[in-house]
């Protein structure tokens, strides 16, 4: 076949653990090579983060430190140049909507293409295996849900004992019979449970368990994952990118230039709902603020009302430009006007640290 020069090129989000990282990155350069043949291989970005400090994330419950972790390095892949980002990982989904926000570019959900498979299978409830805090989390069930899929998870014991299978054997290559025959065991109590079908919810769970070793379909995420991202590296079905949400963000003025009433005091707390976004703010000279307006990308159109201490009101609009930082919180760069007075300017604002 004639070789396309429009690959996309995929950012993986590595590292976590690096067996399945390898695995991502043999899996993707083979569909790119059996498309096009000869020595054909996919354009790829990985940025291989330190599985310690997210081990440790996961331990100690610190989702927020990890996705501010995993947000910045996925970002770091969009400024490498990565067309779109896929994280080689379940767990770590868990904080999939942090990286999103993150990204001007997509990033593909590692339960999408799954769903879409059961959903293509015919079936409507699914056990899932993985790491305890993937058990134990609800980025599966919510999103299997929103495709009618129900799902089934081990009991207590079973999903311990799993998770010990993952972090002590297969993130470090080591594949027992002993381990497979108790996952195998799981499975049967997770088919008396009424699973129709069984999620290979780990991405190192393809390292030791094969169609073959059960009798019900096995859905594996990573080689589903896998199959997106040469699509979309193909250009076939490519997602439309968004801009970075600014739902929940808290942001703080550290520069006006210009006669304007919002200083170093002033804090906005922001809202989104698809392209639609608005703010209150208060602090120095403003005793209350409001702005509404809408997104294209990462561009923001804004009308404001203003309140001040001293009793008078202001109006205004403003143009805004959004800035990701490194560790994926966002800059605001404003221009404003005002309504009923002369006067124009520019204006820093910069998310507050969590």
């Amino acid at each position: 076949m004639h070789r396309s020069n429009s690959l996309r090129t995929v950012g993986i989000l590595g590292g976590m653990s690096s067996q399945s990282t390898i695995e991502y990155y043999r899996a993707i350069d083979a569909g790119i090579n059996e498309e096009y043949g000869g020595h054909a291989a996919a354009e790829i970005l990985i940025r291989s983060v330190d599985f310690g400090t997210v081990e440790e994330c996961i331990r100690t419950d610190e989702w927020d430190r990890a996705a501010r972790y995993l947000a910045g390095a996925a970002h770091e892949l969009e400024r490498g140049g990565a067309d779109f980002v896929l994280m080689a990982t379940n767990t770590m989904h868990r904080v999939a909507p942090q990286i999103t926000d993150a990204l001007t570019i997509p990033f593909v959900h590692i339960v999408d293409p799954t769903a879409e498979a059961i959903a293509d299978a015919d079936i409507s409830r699914v056990g899932v295996l993985g790491t305890q805090a993937t058990m134990e989390s609800q980025f599966y069930p919510d999103r299997f849900a929103e495709h009618g899929i129900e799902t089934v998870f081990p009991d207590r014991s079973d999903r311990e004992r799993l998770d010990r299978i993952i972090f002590d054997e297969l993130t470090k290559g080591v594949l027992t019979d002993e381990s497979k025959n108790d996952c195998i065991a799981v499975i049967d109590r997770l088919k008396s449970a009424g699973a129709a079908g069984i999620v290979l919810g780990c991405t190192e769970f393809e390292l030791l368990l094969s169609p073959d070793d059960i009798d019900i379909p096995l859905f594996d995420t990573t080689a589903l994952h896998v199959d997106r991202a040469v699509s979309l590296a193909l250009d076939a079905g490519d997602p439309e990118p968004a801009g970075v949400s600014m739902d929940g963000r808290v942001l703080q003025s550290i520069e006006t230039v210009g006669d304007g009433n919002v200083d170093a005091e002033t804090t906005f707390y922001f809202s989104q709902s698809g392209t639609q976004i608005s703010a209150h703010y208060s602090g120095g000279s403003v005793q209350q603020g409001f702005l509404v307006g809408t997104s294209t990308g990462n561009e923001l159109s804004f009308r404001y009302t203003q309140l001040l201490t001293d009793g008078s009101t202001a109006t205004g609009a403003s143009t805004d430009r959004i800035e990701l930082l490194s560790d994926g919180r966002v800059r605001l760069h404003e221009t404003w006007s005002w309504d009923a007075k002369d006067g124009s300017g520019t204006s820093i604002l910069e998310e507050k640290p969590l």
